[in-house]
């Protein structure tokens, strides 16, 4: 029997037909049970489980990434699964099945209510194992700091090869740098993100990314 609960009668719990309500971090929620399809391996469905497939690799390569990035959310959901959610129809989208699209440009590492800033137009990438990114180095609104932290993240499309930098460097310095696990070769395309964290990890904003090329 299930027992429903609001701001007059209090939280909701157990089962209705097809729906299963519960608390999960602190928060009600409700579950539909699993539907068995007739055919579960359609094209279309392919498609899905391999969106699906390929951001949780991308959240698992990415986690002390997106655990300071999505750490906003971590009262109603995992950081893990933030990064899923926000990435889900940009970073993966669907394609012409059975295959997906793939946008490493639209790809989200943070979302936080600290005013963002833009990585500058020349990230530089040379054939080292270095990638380095700048930005403005001026507090130009109210609630950026000369010591909010830059976190940053590489990854090279090309070879398949991902690094990050979570201990960041003060905005003051204008620049962060990750060092990639093996050099870049000429021709490459790397893809730089960038995010701000206030130094006491309370709040952070909204990463922005761009593209660019080994020389």
């Amino acid at each position: 029997m299930a027992r429903t609960q609001n701001v007059l009668i209090g939280r909701t719990s157990g089962s209705v037909g097809n729906a299963t309500f519960s608390k999960w971090k602190n928060v009600n929620v409700m579950k539909a049970k699993v539907f068995e399809p007739e055919n579960p391996n359609t094209v279309n469905q392919q498609m899905r489980r391999s969106m699906f497939a390929f951001l949780v690799a991308a959240a698992r390569a990415l986690k002390p990434v997106s655990d300071l990035g999505f750490k906003a959310y971590s009262n109603v959901m995992s950081q893990f699964n933030a990064f899923v959610k926000f990435n889900y129809g940009g970073l993966a989208s669907a394609g012409v099945a059975p295959n997906f699209v793939e946008s490493l440009i639209d790809m989200v590492i943070s979302k936080g209510t600290l005013t963002p800033t833009a990585i500058g137009s020349n990230v530089s990438v040379n054939a080292s194992a270095i990638v380095t990114i700048n930005f403005a180095n001026i507090t130009s609104a109210p609630d950026q700091a000369a010591t909010d932290k830059a976190i940053a993240v590489a990854w090279n499309d090309t070879s398949g090869l991902i690094a990050y930098n979570v201990v960041g460097t003060d905005r003051s310095t204008g620049v962060v740098t990750v060092t990639m696990p093996a050099a870049n070769v000429s021709g490459d395309s790397i893809y730089a993100y960038l995010f701000f964290m206030r130094a006491d990890g309370s709040i952070n904003s909204d990463s922005d990314a761009l593209l660019t090329n080994t020389p």
